[in-house]
C-alpha cells in the first residue's frame, strides 16, 4: 500500500481501532508504524488541569495498580487449585477487547507458549503448564508472526 493510502486507512479507523493498532505496533517495537498511527490520529484541544499533574496522578495510580496486581496473583495462587485462572482470565479479556494475547505477553517479554506461574512450585507449573499444552492445541488459536 502507498503511504497515501495507509494515511487515509488509519484516518478512518475508530480511535479503538487506532489504538489497537498502536498497541500492535508497539508490542513489535515498529516505531515507524507508531508514528504513522499517531499523526493520523484526530486531534483536539482540552482545557484542564496541569498536563504534570494528570502524569504524576497516572503514575501513582498504576504504582497502586500493577503492586495489587501482583499481590493479587499471589494470593489467587495460593487459595486455588486451578492455576490456569490467570491465563483464562487473560484470554478472555483478550477476546473481549479483540487484542491479540500475543501482543500483550510480547509487552511484558513473556513468550506465547509460556503463561503466568509466579510463586508456584515446579509440580505445579508442571502441571499448569501440560493444562495450557492442552488449552492450546485444542482451543485457542494465536496470530501467526
Amino acid at each position: 500500500m502507498k503511504p497515501a493510502q495507509v494515511n487515509t486507512l488509519y484516518r478512518k479507523l475508530t480511535p479503538h481501532g487506532q489504538a489497537a493498532l498502536t498497541f500492535e505496533a508497539i508490542a513489535r517495537r515498529d516505531e515507524a508504524d507508531i508514528a504513522v498511527i499517531v499523526e493520523n490520529v484526530e486531534r483536539h484541544n482540552y482545557r484542564g488541569v496541569s498536563a504534570v499533574y494528570n502524569q504524576r496522578v497516572i503514575e501513582l495510580v498504576t504504582l497502586a495498580y500493577f503492586y495489587g496486581n501482583q499481590y493479587w496473583k499471589s494470593r489467587a495462587l495460593m487459595l486455588v487449585d486451578d492455576t490456569n485462572a490467570i491465563e483464562a482470565a487473560l484470554i478472555e479479556t483478550c477476546n473481549r477487547l479483540r487484542v491479540d494475547i500475543a501482543d500483550v505477553k510480547k509487552m511484558v517479554a513473556i513468550s506465547i507458549n509460556e503463561a503466568y506461574c509466579g510463586g508456584v512450585s515446579y509440580l505445579a507449573q508442571t502441571k499448569y503448564r501440560a493444562n495450557i499444552e492442552f488449552i492450546n492445541n485444542k482451543t485457542i488459536r494465536y496470530k501467526e508472526n
